[in-house]
């Protein structure tokens, strides 16, 4: 806080950064429990593909499934929007976060 700041400002803005932390950690919670609600094998397979710290293609992890590319990017646009579906419902309804 400089000098020219006035403390409603400070205030203000340390309000706006409370808000939107709070916020940030609903859409987390919500996110964490949509997770819980995919089976393992949706699980392993998200995990898999942003998590394992490989550098890999469609290629190589439809192969690794024993199933085409293009199926491979199918299968996981549907489970990005099960997952987006699943962590909107638990957005609107935040008391199933808990």
């Amino acid at each position: 806080m400089s000098c020219s700041d006035t403390l409603e400002n400070f205030i203000a803005d340390e309000k706006q950064n409370v808000e939107e932390l709070l916020e940030k950690k609903i859409e987390l919670a919500a996110l964490r429990k949509a997770l819980e609600a995919l089976s393992k094998e949706e699980r392993k397979l998200i995990d898999e593909i942003y998590f394992s710290g490989k550098q890999q293609t469609y290629q190589m992890l439809a192969r690794r499934h024993g199933i085409s590319r293009q199926a491979f990017m199918k299968r996981h646009v549907l489970l990005l929007a099960k997952l987006r579906d699943a962590t909107e419902y638990y957005l609107n309804n935040e008391q199933e976060i808990c």
